[in-house]
């Protein structure tokens, strides 16, 4: 009788397997005589009107048979003295948090409805014409509407074609703008970050900073720059060596704590791929842009993933890059909401001349092309913007 008032002052449903899961909880069902006992009190079978309460104990057990199996595993891994610990908690942690981030996937069509009106009412509100935020280039945001939530975007291209240089002037001008963004960095040094910050900041070449080779005026004016550090919306990781694991729970926690809303990762070769649990390197780099995405979605921000170009691709410099020319091309591609390839020619033919498709030509020497290839909302194509090498800034033509 007590554990059925028990039952009735929690709201719960009373009938035999209720009654004997919660004597089981106290602790007290064998003083009572046990299961047998209990389902001898009465000669019904357990009511289909309280299978929602049945099932519910049903999932808390398979949970914590799930939970036990889980941490039995990694603690019998972890008595092997060949194996890696940071791969067993690698491996704890990514079970754990498929176990834990499953919200279900059902939503009817009133909410899919009331969340597309706000995003065309956002579109229509904001003066910019963008449906996301700014990219710190007015030309950028209009032919690809600006950073989306949920989107990956992939940036790509050969050593000189400014890929980190542009991410970087993109997160800067967000965070200006008090939008929260994060960068895992991991080819630049602080110091070298923070250089071509000031450069951008004060128009001095990166050069100068570098070589000291400054005015009193010039540095003065970095100087006055100095409080621009103390911005609480962008934050940087140096860890030179992530696992995508590690950045995917990195960035679950700065959403929730920091509000975070674009994250760029520099990137990706740079990355613990983990490419012995998944036999290649192709699958490993599948497996991770496909986390990234998910990611990007689940916590509706948007992610920038900068990657590498195949030698292929490196000789083929004086025409557009394309999307087959990047590193795992196929996954990338197929999992990424917007790609882009970076294009600087001049860095490799100084005066080099592009042909436009009317015919046209133009020197490419302080232009920088940003070959769209791949956009699921919009246009693809190349577009130009200024690039100003010595101070790593870029403005619209």
């Amino acid at each position: 009788f007590k554990a059925a008032y028990e039952l009735y002052t929690q709201g719960r449903a009373i009938d035999m397997v209720t009654v004997i899961n919660e004597l089981r909880r106290t602790g007290e069902l064998e003083q009572v005589g046990g299961a047998v006992y209990i389902s001898g009190l009465t000669s019904r079978l357990g009511s289909s009107a309280h299978i929602i309460h049945h099932a519910m104990i049903i999932k808390e057990k398979a949970v914590a048979r799930k939970l036990i199996s889980t941490f039995s595993k990694g603690l019998t891994k972890l008595y092997d003295d060949f194996s890696d610990p940071l791969e067993v908690i690698e491996k704890t942690s990514s079970e754990l948090q498929s176990m834990i981030s499953h919200k279900g996937g059902r939503i009817d069509m009133a909410n899919v409805f009331t969340k597309t009106m706000q995003a065309i009412t956002d579109a229509v509100d904001n003066k910019t014409g963008i449906s996301g935020v700014t990219t710190g280039l007015p030309s950028v945001d209009k032919f690809i509407g600006g950073f989306s939530k949920g989107d990956l975007i992939v940036v790509g291209g050969l050593s000189g074609t400014f890929k980190t240089a542009l991410t970087l002037f993109s997160m800067r001008k967000l965070s200006e703008q008090k939008i929260p963004v994060h960068m895992f960095e991991m080819e630049m040094s602080e110091y070298q970050m923070g250089m071509r910050i000031i450069s951008q900041k004060t128009g001095i070449p990166v050069q100068n900073i570098r070589n000291g080779n400054l005015s009193p005026i010039e540095i003065q004016a970095i100087s006055n720059i100095g409080n621009w550090f103390e911005n609480p919306y962008f934050t940087v990781d140096f860890y030179s060596n992530h696992t995508i694991l590690g950045i995917v729970l990195s960035i679950n926690k700065l959403v929730s704590e920091k509000g975070v809303r674009v994250v760029a990762i520099d990137y990706l070769g740079l990355c613990d791929l983990s490419v012995k649990e998944y036999g290649t390197q192709e699958q490993a780099i599948d497996a991770a842009v496909k986390k990234l995405k998910k990611c990007a979605k689940d916590n509706q921000i948007t992610i920038i993933l900068l990657v590498q170009i195949n030698r292929e691709g490196a000789k083929e410099y004086l025409s557009p890059p394309k999307a087959s020319q990047i590193k795992g091309s196929g996954s990338i591609e197929a999992h990424s909401d917007l790609v882009l390839l970076t294009w600087n020619p001049s860095y490799i033919q100084e005066g080099f001349e592009y042909e436009k498709s009317n015919g046209e030509r133009f020197n490419t020497t302080g232009y920088l092309g940003l070959n769209w290839v791949k956009n699921r909302q919009g246009d693809r194509g190349l577009q130009w913007i200024r690039a100003f090498a010595p101070t790593n800034n870029f403005a619209d033509l």
